[in-house]
């Protein structure tokens, strides 16, 4: 079965955070831990992950166009987490 519109923008997205590394110029490697986790409630990094981002599906709207036009709205909420060390 192939991949909804939706799901195919949730997974391009997921793959872009993903090339955040310390090996293309930014400052961390959280592209390393990208979790797109379709539950509304927060889960805390493992004692084992020092950052993560974390995509998360709100809500949205689909409505049908002209005969093969699909319209929509994807609700996404981007949590990025990080944990301090001292």
């Amino acid at each position: 079965m192939s991949e909804t519109r939706r799901q195919q923008s949730i997974t391009a997205l997921a793959t872009a955070l993903g090339t955040i590394a310390t090996a293309d110029g930014y400052q961390t490697d959280a592209g390393a831990n990208v979790r797109v986790d379709p539950d509304k409630d927060a889960q805390p990094l493992s004692a084992a992950i020092d950052t993560a981002i974390t995509i998360r599906e709100t809500g949205g709207t689909e409505i049908a166009g002209m005969v093969g036009e699909e319209h929509g709205v994807i609700e996404l909420e981007l949590v990025a987490q990080s944990r301090g060390a001292s």
